[in-house]
């Protein structure tokens, strides 16, 4: 353990700061976004606007990672395939969501959950969803969506939007979503101009319903960025890889900041209230960076995720970076108050090969799982535990070479820094792959990779990941481990690959980026099931051929019904005693189908309780399917002149168990004569 602020014996640690810019994404400009699908010149591993004329593409290829192999392996007993023990459970629900826009490198997937919607990002887009699949309006490009915060003011127009991050936040109720801006996109050596600022844009939702107003916002993603009297900044700097975490109190960021040709010089770390920021408050509103938290032989420390947290936490906590042998965990307590402290603790983990692109059916080219290296991909936090992913690689004990392979570690932090070591009861440690002993021949090798996990409240896990080899296109598989068990499940298959991975710009010789992420995410209803979202080869098309696929794992399948209601011949005035003609459309957005149930058309004055004029059957209705009734009823004849409004409630005693009944009841305007 190492205490890195409050009394600090390290200097210069840290600095308050203050968010660059706010502005607000309004429900009805949300409404009105034009569907872009802007990628055009996008071309390795980042993606270009496409919009300047004139500009060429930009190709920037990170370099792959080369890991150290381990002389001796430390727990021989943990790289072992999986017995024939219960499988993973079906997938209650699954849809398919986006799909590639253009021929962008991969898709770093991502999602949140709210009780009612589904928000699923890629590396430039975003999508909103219900909890049946449905989009609910086109796919937005993320520069499209934080136009508002008016960056090309100063960052021009030729900055370039990428690396789209989405989570929910199950303390306050929103969705987040960010990405990187930056102003030169890095050329074929990752060296951008001495002018470059890189901007992180970040947005909460003001609701549950994405597709209501959003709080944007903006920081430096680059320590002093663009200060040329700062000892941290270094004209070129430019971030990459960010990452987004949240607790009780805080909303965290982290990126890389890469300098060429040193490569990634530090982590960078902020922070924010979270509070202040769901409830829109314009600032500027202060938190706090880090720029040289530090590994244990003072070098600078990179690679660092901060968690999802769930439930009451003594801290914060971040994961990472892998130093082989020993994992670096961080733990923040009073993050903006005067109490302000980073404690750093040395995990012991098992140390193998690392990962190493992975072969795919009927193609020559490898799928690329070596570009993060080992460290952490995400971290979930709940009551303590601290739950982590990332890729890593083995050969299995068959002497037929190393393949790719996912790494899962769940640590007990109740006495942090104090952190149990392999054997205690708080420690859980697995190295999972090879094959699925189920559903595959013993002969058969795949590569794993990508894994991101979360944990339900039943203390559950659940990891969604890629595999592909030889055999197989690349697919999305799940797995659990539940809390009452060993070892994990053997796995689920979510989608498979319909046809090999392309990418037509890609020279043949190199391996076919993939991705850096993907999503998972505890729905906040009932905080059992967990909705994941990861890539996998479609056949779309023969270029740039990724899709993504959205499952769902553990509870159960309920309905989510909205009522409308319109008039048919308009707002015009009614006389008492006259007909009045009306649609009531019926939807069920929720994964589960509705039984019949009844609805109650009425006419409330003033808020003063309605009037029952009509009582019917409603149908059932499938999981996103629905049913327009056209009804005419005759007003009363005592009615009073006025503006009234006609009132219809599906399910008026509640009877059906729902995602939400907030949208049970519409009403429309009418006056009387």
């Amino acid at each position: 353990m190492h205490p890195v602020t409050g009394s600090d014996p390290i200097r210069h640690t840290g600095s308050s700061v203050t968010i660059g810019g706010h502005a607000v994404l309004t429900g009805r400009t949300l409404a009105e976004l034009p569907w872009k699908g802007r990628l055009g010149s996008r071309r390795g591993e980042h993606e270009t606007d496409g919009d300047s004329t004139g500009e060429p593409d930009r190709l920037f290829a990170r370099h792959p990672i080369q890991m150290a192999r381990s002389g001796v392996r430390r727990d021989i007993a943990l790289p072992r395939p999986l017995d024939f023990r219960a499988q993973t459970p079906d997938a209650v629900t699954s849809w398919p969501a986006l799909t590639g826009f253009g021929t962008e490198a991969a898709a770093d997937t991502q999602l949140g959950v709210s009780t009612t919607h589904v928000v699923v990002t890629t590396r430039t887009h975003i999508g909103f969803y219900n909890k049946a699949g449905q989009l609910q309006q086109p796919a937005i490009y993320i520069g499209d969506f934080f136009a508002p915060l008016g960056l090309q003011q100063l960052l021009g127009n030729s900055l370039t939007y990428f690396d789209a991050r989405s989570i929910f936040d199950s303390y306050r109720k929103r969705f987040w979503v960010g990405a990187l801006a930056i102003k030169h996109f890095p050329d074929s050596n990752g060296a951008v101009p001495a002018d470059n600022l890189t901007k992180f844009v970040a947005a909460v939702s003001s609701t549950q319903n994405p597709q209501d107003a959003w709080y944007l916002y903006w920081w430096d993603a680059v320590a002093f960025d663009g200060d040329g009297s700062s000892t941290v900044f270094q004209p070129g700097d430019w971030g990459d890889y960010p990452t987004l975490g949240i607790d009780a109190n805080c909303i965290f960021q982290t990126n890389g900041v890469h300098h060429a040709p040193v490569g990634t010089r530090y982590c960078h770390v902020i922070f924010f209230s979270a509070w202040q920021m769901a409830a829109g408050e314009p600032g500027p509103l202060s938190g706090w960076q880090y720029w040289d938290l530090a590994n244990p032989d003072s070098s600078l420390a990179k690679g660092m995720v901060p968690a999802v947290h769930h439930g009451a936490n003594s801290r914060a906590f971040l994961a990472g970076p892998n130093l082989g042998d020993r994992m670096l965990l961080w733990g923040i307590r009073d993050p903006l108050g005067p109490g302000q402290r980073i404690d750093r603790a040395e995990l012991e983990i098992s140390q193998f090969d690392g990962p190493i692109d992975g072969l795919q059916k009927n193609s020559m080219q490898l799928i690329r799982t070596t570009n993060i290296g080992t460290d952490p991909l995400r971290a979930s936090c709940r009551h303590n535990t601290l739950s982590f992913s990332f890729n890593d690689g083995t050969d299995w004990g068959q002497a037929a070479g190393n393949i790719s392979a996912n790494r899962l570690l769940r640590v007990d932090l109740s006495t942090f820094p104090s952190v149990p070591h392999s054997g205690d009861p708080g420690y859980r440690e697995r190295l999972f792959g090879l094959n699925n002993p189920i559903e595959d021949q013993p002969g058969e090798r795949f590569s794993y990779a990508w894994p991101v996990v979360d944990t339900n409240s039943s203390g559950d896990m659940v990891l969604v990941y890629n595999r592909t080899g030889k055999d197989c296109d690349p697919e999305i598989r799940f797995s659990t481990w539940m809390n009452s068990e060993s070892d994990i499940r053997p796995s689920r298959l979510l989608k498979a690959g319909e046809q090999p991975y392309a990418l037509d710009w890609v020279p043949a010789t190199q391996s076919l980026p993939w991705a850096d992420t993907g999503g998972i995410s505890v729905d906040p209803y009932d905080d059992v099931a967990v909705w994941f979202a990861h890539a996998y080869a479609d056949s779309h098309t023969k270029d740039g051929n990724y899709a993504v696929w959205v499952g769902k794992v553990f509870g159960h399948r309920y309905p989510w019904i909205k009522v409308r209601i319109n008039i048919v011949d308009g707002p015009r005035p009614l006389q008492p005693g006259e007909p009045v003609e009306f649609e009531m459309s019926i939807e069920n957005g929720g994964d589960g189908d509705s039984p019949a149930t009844r609805a109650h058309v009425g006419l409330v004055f003033r808020e003063e309780p309605g009037e029952r004029l009509l009582s019917l059957r409603v149908p059932p209705i499938r999981s996103a399917a629905g049913v327009t009734l056209r009804l005419s009823i005759p007003l009363p004849a005592h009615l009073k002149s006025g503006a009234h409004q006609l009132e219809a409630i599906v399910d008026p005693g509640r009877q059906i168990r729902q995602y939400s009944h907030a949208e049970n009841t519409a009403r429309a305007p009418i006056r009387i004569m």
